[in-house]
């Protein structure tokens, strides 16, 4: 996929609307991300297309620092999360950072759980 780059035109609160070129414009539900000065890049998610060739996104994280005119990079793939028995007992973000690390509960869970049926 060629790279397709946009710039933030609006941002209200978590909302941040973002113009790209004519005809190419993100899927509904891609993932953008924007690179912020001292801060780990900030993912959105494409909502709605609104005309004029902007996009209203919803940001995953706090919108502090943006500004107009930032450079938005389209990934082509909306977010994806890990799944499997890795994951399983973990509790993550929307953006799959891990909250808890499995050595922190290690000793609170049970190494071997008794079956479902024997539980109440």
């Amino acid at each position: 996929m060629p790279e397709i780059k946009g710039r933030i035109v609006q941002i209200l609160g978590g909302v941040v609307d973002v113009e790209f070129p004519v005809n190419q414009l993100p899927e509904i539900y891609e993932a953008l991300t924007v690179n912020r000065k001292d801060q780990k890049p900030l993912t959105l998610e494409v909502q709605k297309h609104l005309g004029n060739n902007w996009v209203r996104c919803v940001a995953m994280d706090t919108t502090d620092g943006l500004q107009r005119g930032l450079p938005v990079q389209a990934t082509g793939s909306p977010i994806l999360v890990p799944v499997g028995p890795a994951t399983l007992g973990r509790i993550f973000n929307v953006l799959v950072s891990l909250w808890i690390m499995a050595g922190f509960y290690r000793g609170l869970l049970l190494p071997n759980p008794p079956p479902s049926s024997q539980v109440c």
